[in-house]
């Protein structure tokens, strides 16, 4: 059996569907669960809950150091595929995980044992085919803007 005590793992979104299914079971395998998202309160039993707009790079920054990860499972964004405007979008979704990344990588990134991206069908971008799949190639627009932000540990 794997010996899990003493991992962190920061969880992004912590408030939302993924993170209240996955959060439990997480801590049942031993882990020390660190949540943060942008809402004041969280129901879900966490070891630590952070409020945390990942729009703010300087707070994102200093809670990643804080925190100190050994993991991270990114699964705050927009999930939304018709949200009315691409600006949200690109700030939530693309914007924040640039903040998120960045911080990663300026503290500690050796410790770092694993990040998860999660994802959602808005990658696709508008599509008339109707059902996505794993085959529907991505949509350029949503692509990572910036293509200079790469991980180096």
């Amino acid at each position: 059996m794997v010996n899990n005590k003493g991992k962190v793992v920061l969880v992004t979104g912590a408030t939302g569907f993924l993170a209240k299914h996955l959060i439990p079971l997480l801590r049942i395998k031993g882990y020390y669960v660190v949540g943060v998202a942008k809402r004041n309160e969280c129901d879900v039993f966490m070891d630590e809950y952070y409020r945390l707009d990942l729009m703010d790079r300087a707070l994102t920054s200093e809670r990643v150091k804080q925190v100190s990860p050994d993991f991270v499972i990114h699964l705050a964004g927009i999930s939304f595929v018709n949200h009315p405007t691409w600006e949200d979008l690109s700030a939530a979704n693309v914007d924040a995980t640039e903040n998120l990344l960045c911080a990663l990588q300026a503290h500690q990134p050796d410790k770092i044992q694993a990040v998860l991206l999660a994802s959602s069908g808005i990658v696709y971008g508008e599509n008339a085919i109707g059902c996505i799949n794993e085959s529907v190639s991505q949509s350029l627009k949503m692509s990572m803007e910036n293509q200079s932000l790469q991980w180096n540990p």
